[in-house]
């Protein structure tokens, strides 16, 4: 058994698992003629690929924040008027989503990331019909947020697809195979001359979701 590179493996699991979340900090609700504006701020930056969003059957429009935190008694004092109804998060093993109720259908949204200070502009409009001063003219973003990068995303599904499901396979993996060595290696030294079925099963699952991990 090659014991420096099983040491690599498992400390490689176990980076995965303890990276630290970020934790949503506050959200601010602005209200505009043509839709209104929310603001996550976080105590750090998450990638874009973990920001998501989508139109539920029932009114709710949610952001989903893959490998984030969200404290719901905290946020729960989030201010908020017509034409938000309501307002709520919810925080899962691996995401939150921080969820606004409205009186009114989203027809486009877009989000403005900023690194520093760590936060998410999140901008959300009205079908055309319903401002039509709008029409010929294009509203640019706000002035704070006019150099950050932005990813416009034209008509959100109506219901959220299976996000995040390979994230999911990979933490399960990573989690899995540094249990199953761990628990081999204390056997190992207890008993060396037994066969060792759980450190050989462990390696093996933490190689294939490292390779997996690169390719996807």
């Amino acid at each position: 058994m090659n014991y420096p590179f099983l040491k690599y493996v498992l400390w490689l699991g176990l980076t995965h698992l303890l990276v630290a979340q970020a934790e949503v900090r506050s959200v601010g609700i602005e209200t505009r003629e043509n839709g209104l504006v929310m603001t996550i701020r976080l105590d750090q930056s998450i990638p874009q690929d973990n920001i998501t969003g989508w139109n539920a059957i029932n009114g709710w429009f949610y952001v989903t924040l893959y490998d984030a935190v969200a404290d719901s008694d905290r946020l729960a004092k989030t201010a908020f008027k017509y034409p938000v109804r309501d307002f709520q998060t919810i925080t899962m093993d691996e995401s939150s989503q921080i969820g606004i109720k409205l009186a009114k259908n989203v027809d486009q949204y877009e989000f403005y990331l900023s690194d520093s200070p760590p936060e998410i502009l999140v901008s959300l409009r009205y079908p055309v019909e319903r401002v039509p001063f709008l029409a010929d003219k294009k509203r640019p973003p706000d002035k704070k947020f006019g150099t950050r990068k932005d990813i416009v995303i034209q008509t959100p599904p109506e219901e959220p697809e299976m996000s995040f499901s390979w994230k999911r396979v990979k933490t399960i993996g990573y989690f899995l195979g540094t249990t199953l060595t761990v628990s081999g290696l204390v056997q190992q030294e207890k008993d060396p001359e037994s066969q060792n079925n759980e450190l050989s099963t462990g390696v093996i699952i933490l190689i294939t979701t490292y390779i997996l991990d690169k390719i996807f």
